[in-house]
């Protein structure tokens, strides 16, 4: 087993490591950024993609290409796998604001206690599904879509109003004589 000191110099390694490679990616997505815009084709940016070691931000380098390069998430289960990303034609590069934003902060991982926010749940699905709908998608359980905007349309009551005043405490009833 490692000292405490020969611990501490490994994670001091892999922080220098990480850091190194997270401005590699940042360099290498910048130059992808633009190969995308010259070829409009995204097998590099697949190719980096894939090449981002299993514990790695890959939905954060995704979403940071969609956001600064020509490039989309493929949403098609058929060709998603082998294609994840496809080549965006309507999509704009912006190589200026890709450098003034890290990569691995475009999407922020998830704090480790996470609250679920029931509402906003609901809300980000009802949104999904509008736009699925949108894009053409055959909706199935169309009823029950409807019962559950009328979830969010309908008021809510305070937590506090959902308490009575005061528990009431019902005492069994005692046998005679006792």
């Amino acid at each position: 087993m490692r000292t405490t000191k020969q611990i501490l110099a490994a994670i001091s390694n892999i922080k220098m490591n990480g850091k190194a490679l997270d401005a590699s990616v940042q360099s290498v997505g910048l130059e992808v950024l633009e190969h995308v815009e010259a070829h409009k084709e995204v097998s590099l940016a697949i190719k980096l993609l894939a090449a981002l070691p299993k514990g790695s931000r890959h939905k954060a380098l995704a979403d940071w290409f969609q956001k600064y390069g020509k490039i989309s998430v493929n949403i098609d289960k058929a060709t998603a796998k082998q294609f994840p990303l496809l080549f965006n034609k309507d999509g704009v590069t912006d190589l200026e604001g890709a450098t003034k934003q890290e990569w691995w902060k475009c999407k922020q991982d998830k704090p480790l206690a996470l609250e679920f926010n029931f509402a906003a749940q609901l809300s980000a699905l009802l949104e999904r599904a509008a736009r699925a709908q949108a894009g053409g998608a055959t909706l199935v359980g169309g009823e029950l879509l409807e019962r559950a905007k009328g979830l969010l349309a309908a008021p809510v009551k305070a937590s506090a109003e959902l308490v009575e005043e005061e528990p009431k405490v019902v005492a069994p009833a005692l046998p005679a004589g006792v």
